[in-house]
């Protein structure tokens, strides 16, 4: 059993390194979208202009996604405010928007979330690298310029996701 685990963490680890070398480093313009939340009311970036933000495209039928969601709720109190929120995306839900309300309120989820809208989607993969695109949870680290300076590409640990915080802070 302790094999597996390192075994598992030498190969997230990996995954981890491989996503950042796919990402050169050089910031790019985040693109705009507005989408509607799962209470009816639009959300567009630029409501988030001048605050940091860890947009995270995910899905209630996804395993490493509803994994994550507690390590950002956490964070989202601990850091979330005039400087930064978390907002999420959720992508082909099927079960529609009951099912993804109910999935917020069991996992107290306290920031935005919006709906998948197919050109936001198709601007935020082109991002990606190739052999990345089509994966949740992906997501995108935008700075209060508005740019994109890092992308994290599958199950991401609450260490992960608070270096990118402060990242996206600086």
């Amino acid at each position: 059993m302790k094999s597996f685990r390192i075994v598992t963490s030498v190969l997230s680890a990996l995954l981890v390194v491989a996503v950042a070398a796919a990402f050169t480093g050089k910031a790019t313009k985040a693109p705009e979208f507005e989408l509607k939340t799962v209470d009816g009311k639009t959300l567009k970036l630029s409501d988030y202009k001048g605050k940091a933000v860890i947009l995270n495209f995910w899905g209630t039928w996804c395993p490493p996604c509803r994994a994550e969601i507690p390590d950002m709720v956490e964070l989202q109190k601990q850091y979330g405010g005039e400087k930064f929120t978390f907002i999420g995306v959720t992508v082909n839900e099927r079960k529609g928007v009951e099912a993804v309300q109910a999935f917020m309120k069991q996992a107290n989820m306290n920031y935005p979330v919006a709906l998948a809208g197919e050109e936001a989607m198709n601007a935020y993969t082109q991002l990606l690298p190739e052999d990345k695109r089509g994966y949740v949870p992906a997501t995108f680290v935008i700075n209060a310029k508005g740019e994109v300076i890092d992308m994290l590409v599958g199950g991401q640990e609450k260490a992960t996701f608070e270096a990118a915080i402060k990242k996206a802070l600086k």
